[in-house]
Order: C-alpha cells, then sequence, then structure tokens
C-alpha cells in the first residue's frame, strides 16, 4: 500500500484529473520511462547519492516562474516548458499551498493571539514547533527526494532544497486547523460539525495542493499526517492541562532558554538552510513562552479557567465590529514587529562586522561554521524578540491606546 502511495504516476494521474498537464511539445521529447525508473530507485535506497542530489539539485534554487507559465524542469532539456491548467482548480489549489507556507504563520498566529484568544494562540504555537521540528528532523535523517520532474509537473520552487519524506505541509496544514477546534470548542459557541467540516476542509485543501504542485506523492502526504496525529497525541495532555501552571513557576524561564536551544544544535540536518527555518520556528516559540511567563510569574497575572467560564460567542460585537476592531489591532502589532525586527538586524550586524575576522566575513551564511557563530544566533535572537513581542509588548501597547477586548 505504502509502495503504491508513493508512485509518481498517482500524482501524475492526480494533475492530470485537475486539468494540469505538459505542454504537448514539450512532454514529445522527454523519456518518461527512464525518469520513472530513476524515481523508483528511491524505494530501494534512499540513502543513495543520487537520492541525496536530487533533493538539493541546481535547478531546485531557480526563480519563479513567469507570467506566461514557464518553469525550469530538471530534464536533460533545459528550456523551459509550458503547461496548461484548469484557472479555477489552479488558483484554489495556490491559495491552499499558502496555507501552509511560512509568511501564513507569520501573520495568522499573531492575528489568533490578538484578536481570537491568547489561550488558544498559545497552544497552536507549542503544537506548531513541536511538529514542525520533528517533521523537518526526519526528513534529513530519511533523505527521501521529492517527486522527480519529469513526469511530475513541479510549480514550486520555494522548498524544493528540502528533502519531501514527511509533508511538512500536511503536518503543518492538519495541526493548525485541529487546534483551533480542539481548544476553541467549549470556549466559543458554535456547532461542532461546523468546526470538523472546517478542520477537514483545510486540511483536505493544504494537502492536496502539494500533490497538485508536484511537490509531494501520497505517500508522503500520509506520513506527514501520521506523524502530527502522533506528536500531537504525545503533547496534548500536557499543553491543555499543565502549560500555564509550568509557566508560572519562578525556574521556567531556565528550560524556556535551553531547551530551544539544545533543540537547534541537536537538529539532525546537514542543510544549513533547513537548520534555519526550524531555528526560525523554534524561536518564535521560545519568545512566546518567555513572554507568557513574564505574565504569570512577573506580573502575576492569575491563571486562566478556559473552560470554567460561559461559553463566548464568536463575534459578541458584531461580525463587522470585530473585523474593524480585529484589523487597527493586526496592524498596529505588525508596524510593532516590523520595527523590532529592523532594529535586531541592524544591531546584530554592526556586532558582527565588528568581531569577525576577514576569514570569517567571506564565509557564506549558508556554511556550517559561519551559520552556527553568526546566522545562528541571530536568528534565535530576531525571531525570539519578535515572538516575545507578538505575545507581550503588542498587547501591552494595545492596552496603552484603549484597544481592549
Amino acid at each position: 500500500m505504502l509502495r503504491f502511495l508513493g508512485k509518481v504516476e498517482n500524482v501524475v494521474r492526480f494533475q492530470k484529473f485537475c486539468g494540469l498537464s505538459w505542454d504537448e511539445n514539450a512532454a514529445s521529447g522527454m523519456d518518461w520511462k527512464q525518469e520513472e525508473s530513476k524515481d523508483s530507485k528511491r524505494f530501494s535506497s534512499t540513502s543513495s547519492d543520487e537520492g541525496k542530489d536530487s533533493a538539493y539539485n541546481s535547478h531546485n534554487s531557480s526563480e519563479d516562474s513567469s507570467s506566461d507559465h514557464e518553469l525550469p524542469t530538471d530534464c536533460k532539456n533545459t528550456q523551459p516548458v509550458k503547461y496548461t491548467y484548469n484557472s479555477f482548480l489552479h488558483n484554489i489549489f495556490f491559495f491552499g499551498a499558502e496555507l501552509g507556507n511560512e509568511i501564513f504563520y507569520i501573520t495568522f498566529l499573531p492575528f489568533v493571539y490578538w484578536n481570537v484568544d491568547d489561550y488558544i494562540a498559545r497552544r497552536l504555537i507549542m503544537l506548531w514547533v513541536f511538529n514542525m521540528y520533528a517533521g523537518q528532523g526526519l526528513k534529513d535523517v530519511l533523505c527521501w527526494p521529492r517527486p522527480r520532474s519529469p513526469p511530475v509537473l513541479r510549480l514550486e520552487t520555494n522548498y524544493a532544497a528540502e528533502y519531501g519524506m514527511p509533508s511538512t505541509h500536511a503536518i503543518a496544514g492538519s495541526i493548525i486547523p485541529f487546534g483551533l477546534v480542539y481548544f476553541s470548542y467549549g470556549r466559543f459557541e458554535y456547532p461542532l460539525l461546523l468546526g470538523l467540516l472546517f478542520f477537514v476542509a483545510w486540511t483536505s485543501l493544504v494537502c492536496l495542493s502539494r500533490i497538485y504542485l508536484g511537490m509531494h506523492t501520497f505517500q508522503d502526504i500520509v506520513a506527514g499526517l501520521s506523524m502530527a496525529a502522533f506528536v500531537t497525541a504525545l503533547w496534548l495532555p500536557y499543553l491543555d492541562g499543565t502549560l500555564e501552571i509550568f509557566l508560572s513557576s519562578a525556574n521556567a524561564w531556565i528550560f524556556i532558554m535551553l531547551v530551544p536551544i539544545l533543540m537547534i544544535y541537536a537538529f539532525p540536518t546537514k542543510s544549513m538552510v533547513t537548520r534555519n527555518d526550524t531555528a526560525t520556528i523554534i524561536a518564535v516559540g521560545c519568545g512566546c513562552m518567555l513572554a507568557s511567563w513574564n505574565e504569570y510569574y512577573i506580573d502575576q497575572i492569575p491563571l486562566p479557567n478556559p473552560y470554567g467560564e460561559p461559553v463566548k460567542p464568536m463575534f459578541g460585537t458584531g461580525f463587522v465590529a470585530w473585523i474593524l476592531f480585529s484589523a487597527t489591532r493586526f496592524i498596529m502589532g505588525v508596524a510593532i514587529l516590523i520595527s523590532i525586527k529592523i532594529i535586531i538586524k541592524a544591531t546584530m550586524k554592526t556586532i558582527a562586522n565588528f568581531f569577525e575576522s576577514p576569514e570569517i566575513s567571506n564565509k557564506k551564511t549558508t556554511e556550517r561554521g559561519a551559520n552556527q557563530m553568526f546566522t545562528l544566533p541571530y536568528i534565535f535572537t530576531c525571531y525570539g524578540a519578535i515572538g516575545y513581542a507578538a505575545a507581550y509588548i503588542a498587547p501591552k501597547a494595545f492596552e496603552f491606546v484603549g484597544l481592549i477586548h
């Protein structure tokens, strides 16, 4: 069954079913059987050099497709090829892919924190951190390449420098809607069936978009969903009942700072790009938890009783009023985060230029020596501060100007 789900032919069939196919003139010169036989080697020898090279091949760093829908391929013909597609499904699946991208989390998670419920957002962030860490780490342990193109038509290059198994888009695309429904039901008033439909629709859209874009096989998607279920089941009891109790303890800040640093430097990868992405996620979670510890231990805010209060309506002041209020808080909060990033980036750059030697300054930040010395500390400091600002400084600023729920 797993071998069947891992066949690239299933990806090609799904793309064709959705109206996506190679241009006939481009497809006529391709040796499909040769490419498919190469792809089958991933099941017999996942650690071979060929498999590793295919995940980090040179064409993956190419620029995004142009307006006339030309994209690079890794076939012998290096000329760009054109493709045909169904406009409606094409746009839907590209939108679904964005629900699993980092830019979405950077905007969506603070929005939940500021405008929905900090109790829910805190748990979403922790689920996101632990699941993405496990998924990114397993990718570089298994070293399984993405579906070979051709025969698969690959429409995205943003994550082509990473391996394919398991799909971290499937992981994030399942835990975010699941967490929203699981932690909000009983706090907000809505039908459970509506929440379940929301979860299924979101997860399905993200997962199928990765197949449509040619970035994963069905096997990668199933592996991602399975890992998300396992990691979530492992951490959910602790997040649901003891997180605030831990955050209110005197020594919690030691674990909040030490554990993420150990996680970053113990991350099992040879790719500095993957390590940097993972460090960003961990740093955001660290900053948010440090902000929560600041609230509960230093500021002595009472521990919440999330399910002991009356159930709240989704939009107590009306939908339009909620949209306007939330948009105001969101714009103000994003302005604060951007300002903090600019200040920290300039400060860290000045420090690095002052201390680094001529030999180190000539190294690329993706090299391990320069990366561990300068890039990783910058990422941890910058995005840790952003997480802290999103969870503590921005809410204080809202209170100062009167933007209070």
